[in-house]
């Protein structure tokens, strides 16, 4: 019997610190030419068209949803019902999400943190890990 992997579900767009005790974080970029900054990251600057412009960057772990849906198809590997949202960090850039989250525990508006874990299990059960976000605590 196969030994159960974890595998990235995508590649360059989180970072895990080797250390513990720091947090985990998505990876964009931003124009040192017009200050734009983008998720995933981009070589060429989305706003100015600026080359050589776009420098890596460390973003929020926290953000807003703008919206939500409840999906109640899911594509192998994931178990539905479940949320999808878009989320607005700090910096500028919205981003397409999973919600650990069920139906009534968030609205727009609601606060959330992007934390990794498993997203689904491929055709060979191995767990797929990437990022998804779920609610900050009220209070």
């Amino acid at each position: 019997m196969s030994e159960k992997k974890q595998l990235l579900a995508l590649e360059g767009v989180f970072h895990i610190p080797d250390d513990p005790s720091q947090p985990p974080h998505l990876v964009g970029s931003r124009c040192r030419a017009c200050g734009y900054t983008a998720f995933p990251k981009r070589a060429i600057c989305p706003s100015c068209l600026g080359r050589d412009t776009m420098e890596e960057t460390a973003l929020s772990r926290r953000g807003v949803i703008e919206t939500f849906t409840v999906s109640n198809v899911a594509p192998p590997g994931f178990k539905a019902p479940y949320l999808q949202a878009y989320i607005r960090l700090p910096e500028g850039p919205r981003v397409f999400s999973v919600l650990d989250a069920q139906e009534g525990d968030v609205d727009m508006g609601s606060e959330v943190e992007m934390v990794i874990d498993k997203l689904a299990e491929d055709e060979q059960g191995n767990d797929l890990i990437g990022y998804k976000f779920r609610p900050v605590p009220r209070g």
